[in-house]
């Protein structure tokens, strides 16, 4: 229901934004996608999280994508020191002054918007809530600090990636021009019978988009290893298989979706790779993109899957359901499909690498 109401407002901006930075005419143009995908992810999650003010907030928008970084950078250097040393020298480590000037410029924003709701007599700021809205209502005597916690979390969890899997998708529908045609004609009829106006169960009905995403997802998914924990404790499985107690665990998730025991040449990117599956009787309504198994593990599995792999993949089908309605897409002569950067067990693509686009409308 959440997801839903906030479907129109979505697809508003994002239909919005994309054509004011996308190119106007049929000529081919060179842009670097990844910057406009995560400025527009960027205002999407800020508007659905605190607020419509928020999203129009440069401010705030800076707060959010800046303080992780700076917060990773500062941990790392933490880190240098022994444990014993940190609760003394931790003020004094490179990037605290800017991390608690981060911290509170995003507090002094947040304290506004709950001032704003406590006056509202605890009623929506907005039509529809925002995820602020519901959990202040319900949970009043949460602190600011708390409140700019929550956001900041949920922040970094769904943009970074839902921005790099949108980018990786408009990298390989830049080179597979043919199975494309296929997605847009699928988009252009479901647009045309619903009279333009999508709605959360209008994706369900765009089966070879959702394949073209969850193959890209198999190829580039943001990590590269799921399920990562730390055994607190020594533990002994039922195989008799130990594990001491500080031990790391990990799924090589990434190894598992190029594996050829699981997928038919693996190594090969078929966009409907996944349609065809859903072809087979009684798969119809399996390897979807938000689908969990033991063979999709890139959303997790079981009650440790990913609970916000719903708005990840109404954020993702939007944005291509928009730049393919409107826009046509190849790399620049010679060049092959942009390669991406693992690091820590992750995986991005290049931020910097650009893309032909042309307005097949205009």
């Amino acid at each position: 229901m959440y997801i839903g109401a906030f479907m129109p407002v979505m697809q508003t901006m994002f239909q919005t934004e994309l054509l004011a930075t996308l190119p106007k005419d049929n000529n081919w143009k060179t842009v670097k996608i990844y910057h406009i995908l995560f400025h527009l992810v960027c205002k999407s999650a800020a508007r659905s999280l605190l607020g419509e003010a928020a999203a129009e907030n440069p401010r705030w928008l800076r707060v959010q994508t800046d303080y992780i970084g700076t917060a990773i950078s500062y941990i790392q250097a933490l880190k240098k020191w022994p444990k014993s040393f940190r609760p003394f020298v931790y003020r004094y480590v490179e990037g605290y002054s800017t991390l608690r000037k981060q911290w509170n410029e995003g507090r002094a924003i947040v304290a506004d918007f709950l001032a704003k709701k406590k006056a509202n007599n605890w009623e929506p700021l907005q039509q529809p809530p925002s995820f602020f809205d519901i959990v202040a209502s319900t949970n009043r005597d949460m602190s600011v600090d708390e409140h700019l916690s929550l956001q900041i979390t949920f922040f970094v969890a769904g943009v970074h990636t839902s921005a790099a899997t949108s980018t990786q998708a408009l990298f390989d529908a830049a080179v597979n021009a043919d199975c494309i045609s296929q997605v847009r004609k699928e988009i252009q009829q479901l647009h045309a019978s619903c009279g333009g106006v999508i709605e959360r169960q209008h994706l369900s009905q765009l089966p070879k988009l959702d394949s073209f995403i969850k193959e890209v997802l198999r190829f580039s998914s943001p990590d590269l290893a799921t399920f990562v924990r730390k055994s607190s404790q020594d533990v002994t499985l039922s195989n008799g298989f130990h594990i001491p107690s500080g031990t790391t665990l990990e799924v090589a998730t990434g190894a598992i979706a190029m594996d050829p025991e699981v997928f038919d040449d693996p190594k090969v990117f078929d966009a409907l790779r996944f349609w065809k599956k859903r072809q087979v009787e009684n798969e119809s309504v399996k390897h979807q993109f938000t689908s969990v198994s033991p063979r999709d593990l890139e959303w997790g599995y079981g009650r440790h899957a990913c609970p916000g792999r719903y708005m990840a993949e109404v954020t993702i089908k939007l944005i291509m359901i928009q730049i393919l309605l409107r826009f046509e897409l190849k790399n620049p002569e010679g060049i092959a499909r942009h390669e991406s950067f693992n690091f820590d067990g992750q995986t991005m693509p290049n931020t910097e690498a650009e893309i032909l686009i042309r307005d097949i409308n205009a």
